[in-house]
């Protein structure tokens, strides 16, 4: 069969509406559905005459491939205009545009659709904006500065690392007649002139490839630092050994580096359990075993695109995209079964996140929860009401999960919304009675009570906070910024600060030591 699809050099084009879970519960699931279809076949009518081709359509969002990049950017406008001037018969629907040129790479056999980082740096432009944005990466305006008509123009934003890519983006905002100007700041964290530098030092001859846990989209968190940050008790690990692609061991007795092991390539996640430290090699599509005293056992091979790890039952689960759980036995290190997910492939669900709790295992993929019984690998599967769900945290009474920029408490079955709250995408969990939440916008962690779903505290940690676990009796937060912090739950403060050098991607407490893996 031949592509329908542009190839070589496309320009790429994400939508999605803002507020669509609002917008769900305002209108009801019949009114919100004929609202999604108006908003789709405007969409269709103004980019088909440009030359886009639809490359995939879920609930509210949309993938579509030109062969211009002008006739994308112009097409992005148009469509704005065409959303703001059509008469909604309930709410008006806004939308947000990412758009970036690349070379992404046709599925095979059949070209029905485009792989590759290009994709996903698209996804993450998009992402990052609001409603009624349209926001360029830097190879696009490259591509047609200069070259749009009379009235529609680029305003440079800036620099802003992006979710799972390494390297900071430029991103520019097209501006015109029709198009709104007045927007908050983009939910990245923006790069200062005192970081430019230090980013580009400390990646050179890095592959900036995606890596799992490199969360950095949300909307602001109010937060006091004060003075506790001052007090941090900064700790320099003294254990030789690799900065990078390894797991460090920290001795919380004494808040010291005390081993480094060399694992895979881009060591992600990591999950102790099951007599040993499992951690995932994201770039070797490995998975290593570390012994409770450090030393590497062995390294096995997965299937998929292995994306989170976690060990329940006796057994060590791996999540292999798109829609895989492998069951890996400890003793032998082999597959011994896959458990396949009703999850369908998707270019809007990157990601596969893992929870655990007493008897199963919690698996987030695209629109779908999937709750396995690690006992009879029987699977329940609840629908999801947006496509972009991240990390999830869980236990009898509850499940926590993030989505865009907001943390959903649902009930324990996973069929009701029991609460929300404005927070980040990024990695939660549970202990001591609380849940514990990044916002790597802020630089913080907070407190929530899970009655109330009100923030109790915040806390300092480091740099763009990767990961956070809870265990020997306190949080703690891995930050890109080469430190472990560890918090005191009772008080809310910072005890220690550990410097474990690399860039750190996940947390584990087991075993008697705090696991961190380093990229």
């Amino acid at each position: 069969m031949v592509s329908r699809l542009p190839r070589g050099t496309v320009t790429l084009v994400f939508t999605d509406v803002q507020g669509s879970t609002e917008l769900l519960r305002s209108l009801g699931r019949d009114r919100y559905r004929t609202t999604l279809d108006a908003h789709r076949r405007i969409l269709r009518e103004v980019f088909g005459p440009r030359g886009g081709v639809a490359v995939e359509v879920q609930g509210d969002s949309t993938f579509y491939a030109f062969s211009y990049a002008r006739e994308a950017v112009i097409a992005a406008a148009e469509a704005q205009q065409a959303l703001t001037e059509h008469a909604w018969p309930d709410a008006p629907v806004s939308i947000r545009i990412g758009v970036h040129t690349g070379e992404p790479e046709l599925n095979e056999p059949d070209g029905d659709g485009y792989t590759g980082l290009d994709v996903h740096r698209a996804a993450r432009v998009m992402s990052v904006g609001h409603g009624g944005q349209i926001l360029l990466s830097a190879r696009t305006t490259d591509l047609v500065e200069g070259e749009l008509p009379a009235g529609i123009g680029l305003a440079p934003l800036g620099r802003f690392r992006l979710k799972d890519f390494d390297r900071p983006e430029h991103i520019a905002q097209v501006t015109g007649p029709a198009l709104r100007r007045d927007f908050p700041p983009l939910t990245a964290p923006p790069v200062t002139a005192e970081e430019a530098p230090a980013t580009t030092a400390g990646h050179r001859g890095r592959h900036p490839g995606l890596t799992r846990r490199r969360l950095v989209a949300g909307t602001a968190m109010a937060v006091a630092v004060g003075a506790a940050a001052a007090t941090a008790l900064a700790l320099r690990g003294t254990a030789s050994g690799p900065t990078s692609n390894a797991v460090v061991a920290i001795d919380p007795k004494r808040d010291a580096v005390v081993a480094r092991v060399a694992v895979g390539n881009a060591p992600t996640a990591v999950a102790t359990g099951a007599g040993a430290v499992w951690v995932l090699n994201s770039r070797d599509g490995t998975l290593s075993e570390v012994s409770a005293d450090a030393r590497l056992v062995r390294t096995l091979g997965t299937t998929g695109v292995p994306a989170d790890v976690a060990t329940a039952g006796g057994r060590v689960w791996v999540a292999a995209r798109p829609n895989a759980i492998l069951e890996v036995d400890p003793t032998t290190a082999a597959i011994t079964n896959r458990v396949m997910l009703r999850t369908a492939p998707t270019r809007f669900a990157p990601f596969m996140w893992l929870a655990v709790r007493r008897g199963e295992l919690l698996a987030t993929a695209g629109d779908l929860l999937s709750i396995v019984d690690v006992r009879t690998r029987r699977v329940r599967t609840v629908a999801l009401p947006t496509p972009d769900w991240g990390a999830i945290a869980a236990d009898a009474h509850s499940i926590w999960m993030t989505s865009n920029s907001e943390l959903f408490h649902l009930s324990a079955d996973g069929t009701d919304v029991q609460g929300s709250l404005s927070l980040p995408q990024a990695p939660v969990t549970l202990g001591d009675g609380f849940l514990w939440a990044l916002n790597p916008v802020t630089n913080v962690v907070a407190q929530i009570d899970p009655v109330t779903n009100g923030i109790v505290r915040t806390a300092p940690v480091g740099a763009n906070p990767a990961d956070v676990a809870f265990g020997a009796g306190s949080v703690w937060v891995a930050s890109q910024d080469g430190t472990v912090t560890r918090i005191d739950p009772e008080r809310g403060v910072v005890q220690a600060t550990i410097d474990v050098g690399g860039t750190p991607e996940a947390v584990a407490v087991g075993l008697g030591r705090v696991w961190v893996t380093v990229a």
